[in-house]
């Protein structure tokens, strides 16, 4: 059996990368001995569930600077750890989570180790910088996975072996809301991208328009404080700030609809997780809306502020609309299901 190296920088977090990491290993466990090495020290356990026989290894060379003196040395002390680590456990095949580090594993130039980088977010909103990095080093990995067509377009000329393998559905749900619940509901780490600011208009619209429907956020980040200042300014008392919680599915489940307002993302799984809890999606548009929501069909995608409160309105005007968006989000993940995306990655790894 083989052995399978997956490098994060922190699996610490509860965002998109971690869950992706731990998904991939628990997913590739009954076919490989698969080992998780985290570039930052251990807090606490980790947030999503890993699988007992995954062994999991932390180090503390987490970045602080962004100077590109520090981020050298940050880089070099990651190549020596991942070189180590690889000798140890033997290892065959190494995956690569976040750009940094596929820049990283692309020049370990050993012709008996095989390396795969993900690329999991929007590959523009990369600094430019870090572009022509990338632009030297990712034809240098054995393969490059990305999470959809629109992304395969922007990147394909980097590598020669592009492939397509989505994020798998983190949990499959049996069951879907009955969407009579006055609650929005918004899962996702507080940062810049996510765009938390543009749920402000909304909730004061909503406060006037529609008192008794509140909006949910379950998420942590570096915004957080600066979010919650922007709502005790307006005294906007129907937007409720929860810590993110290890039972996400139970608020799928009890919520109307699933707003994002990021102005990027790749393939956001907390679009998949809503829409396998029969909840409608209403986005900004960007390539992750671009890659999973027809519009009008399974979903909303807005490009304004404007447009997100008319068709926020249409949403809790008609719960018909609700159903039928809901239900169509609900055969679309199926795609997405953990069979489906395990074997496009058995397919991939065999041909290594």
């Amino acid at each position: 059996m083989k052995n399978i190296l997956i490098v994060i920088p922190n699996l610490n977090s509860s965002g998109g990368t971690e869950r992706a990491a731990t998904n991939l290993a628990n997913m590739l466990l009954s076919d490989y001995r698969v080992t998780i090495l985290s570039l930052t020290q251990q807090l606490e356990k980790s947030f999503y569930y890993i699988n007992p026989q995954v062994k999991v290894i932390y180090h503390d060379i987490s970045r602080k600077s962004d100077n590109v003196l520090k981020k050298i040395e940050w880089s070099y002390r990651c190549y020596k750890v991942i070189s180590k680590t690889m000798k140890n456990y033997d290892i065959n095949i190494v995956i690569g989570l976040t750009h940094n580090i596929n820049t990283i594993i692309s020049i370990l130039n050993r012709s008996n180790i095989k390396t795969i980088g993900c690329e999991h977010i929007d590959y523009n909103s990369i600094p430019k910088t870090s572009r022509l990095v990338i632009k030297k080093t990712y034809p240098k990995l054995n393969a490059l996975i990305v999470l959809s067509e629109h992304a395969s377009k922007a990147v394909g000329y980097l590598n020669d072996n592009v492939v397509i393998i989505p994020n798998s559905l983190p949990f499959e749900s049996n069951t879907v809301s009955k969407l009579s619940n006055s609650k929005i509901l918004m899962v996702g780490r507080l940062s810049k991208e996510k765009g938390y600011e543009r749920v402000i208009p909304l909730s004061k619209h909503l406060l006037e328009k529609y008192p008794t429907w509140s909006i949910d956020i379950f998420g942590d980040g570096e915004r957080r404080d600066e979010l919650i200042k922007m709502i005790i300014k307006d005294n906007l008392h129907n937007i409720k700030l929860n810590n993110p919680v290890e039972n996400i599915q139970a608020e799928y489940l009890n919520a109307s609809i699933f707003l994002s307002t990021s102005y990027n993302e790749a393939l956001p799984m907390v679009f998949l997780e809503a829409m396998s809890c029969g909840l409608p999606v209403i986005s900004y548009k960007n390539q992750g809306t671009d890659a999973l929501i027809d519009n009008n069909i399974d979903g909303i995608a807005v490009e304004s502020n404007n447009e997100l409160i008319v068709n926020v309105d249409r949403l809790i005007d008609n719960i018909e609309l609700r159903a039928s968006l809901g239900a169509n989000g609900k055969i679309k993940s199926l795609e997405f299901t953990t069979h489906n995306i395990k074997k496009k990655w058995l397919d991939l790894l065999s041909q290594l």
